[in-house]
C-alpha cells in the first residue's frame, strides 16, 4: 500500500511539473551575446526563425552611464493571435549570459511594422522577440520569432525558455 501511494504521489508530482510550463532541458536555446561597451553605439540585425520566416528587425544600441538604450524596429510581423493557442502579443526580451531574462516591452504593431524605445541595465545580452499570451510574462516562451544575429566574435551562451503552447482552459 505504501509503495502504491508513493508511486501515485510521484506520478502526480511529475504531471504537475509537466503542466506548469517549467522549462525542460530540451527547451534550452543557444544565444550569441550582443556586447555594448560604455559610451558606444551599435546596430544589431535581428533574424527570423522558422516560426515567422518573413520577419526582420534591427536594434540601434546606445550604452551610457550603466544603461543600454535600445531603439527597436521590426517588420513583416503577423499578429501573434494567428499562431493559435492563447498567443496574443509579441514581447522583446534581453537575456544576459548569467541571470534571468528581462521582459522589456510589448511590441506595438501598426500593420506589419512595430517600433519601440526601451532601456536595460544589461550591457551584454541576447535579444529576442517571442509570441506570448500577454505582456506581463516573466519567462520567454519557446515561440521565438526574432533573435539577434549570431556573431562569431561574441560570447555564446545558453538560456531556458518555457516549453509548450499556452491554452486557456475554462474551469467550472
Amino acid at each position: 500500500m505504501a509503495l502504491g501511494r508513493a508511486l501515485l504521489l510521484g506520478v502526480l508530482g511529475w504531471h504537475a511539473g509537466a503542466e506548469s510550463g517549467a522549462s525542460k532541458e530540451d527547451m534550452v536555446r543557444a544565444g550569441s551575446a550582443v556586447v555594448c561597451p560604455q559610451r558606444s553605439g551599435e546596430r544589431v540585425s535581428m533574424h527570423s526563425t522558422d516560426r515567422l520566416p518573413e520577419a526582420s528587425g534591427t536594434i540601434q544600441l546606445e550604452c551610457r552611464g550603466g544603461t543600454t538604450l535600445l531603439d527597436v524596429e521590426v517588420d513583416s510581423m503577423k499578429p501573434a493571435s494567428l499562431f493559435g493557442g492563447d498567443y496574443n502579443t509579441h514581447v522583446l526580451w534581453v537575456v544576459p549570459p548569467r541571470g534571468a531574462a528581462e521582459n522589456l516591452a510589448k511590441i506595438q504593431r501598426m500593420g506589419s511594422r512595430g517600433r519601440l524605445r526601451v532601456s536595460s541595465k544589461a550591457s551584454e545580452f541576447a535579444a529576442l522577440v517571442t509570441a506570448e499570451p500577454h505582456f506581463l510574462v516573466s519567462t520567454p516562451s519557446s515561440f521565438v520569432v526574432l533573435e539577434n544575429r549570431p556573431d562569431a566574435h561574441a560570447p555564446a551562451f545558453r538560456y531556458a525558455v518555457l516549453q509548450g503552447v499556452y491554452m486557456r482552459t475554462e474551469t467550472q
